[in-house]
């Protein structure tokens, strides 16, 4: 379940900041703090890294940052919606509505790849994409999150 792989209090709705790499950069101090990780910077660089090689913005209003690293000891999601868009250069040129920063340990690529694979898989219905964009609060996002079983086979 997605749910259960989010950071405490993973789920962020309509930042204010709309710049690409600022976003980057305080999500992931948020995430490490959440984690009580002091290697923000290192994870940070990782992130960055990839980000620059390829763009992850993967169309269809989807953002998926995400880095493999040794300074966390499992893989977890952290969740940003934003209503109106931001510019991530997504391979469509859409802007992006949803973010979903991925960070987990090197040794762990199975575990890894199921959450991109879940996310993946979410949001490639369309109505989940709509649910998410329609939520009005953190609670509501973590209530689709948790039904993501049921609703991944509906378009």
């Amino acid at each position: 379940m997605l749910s259960d792989d989010l950071i405490v209090n993973g789920i962020i709705l309509d930042p204010s900041n709309k710049n690409k790499w600022h976003v980057l950069e305080i999500m992931t101090r948020y995430y490490c703090k959440s984690l009580h990780s002091s290697q923000s910077d290192k994870i940070f660089s990782s992130i960055l890294h990839r980000e620059m090689s390829v763009s992850t913005g993967l169309g269809g209003g989807v953002a998926l940052p995400h880095a493999r690293t040794d300074f966390v000891d499992s893989t977890k999601v952290l969740f940003v919606r934003f209503k109106k868009g931001i510019e991530w250069h997504s391979m469509d040129g859409l802007l992006v509505n949803f973010l979903f920063l991925i960070i987990g340990p090197r040794a762990s690529t199975k575990e890894y790849l199921n959450v991109l694979s879940n996310i993946s898989k979410m949001l490639s219905r369309k109505n989940n994409r709509s649910l998410l964009l329609k939520a009005k609060t953190t609670k509501n996002i973590l209530s689709i999150f948790s039904e993501v079983k049921d609703r991944k086979y509906l378009r």
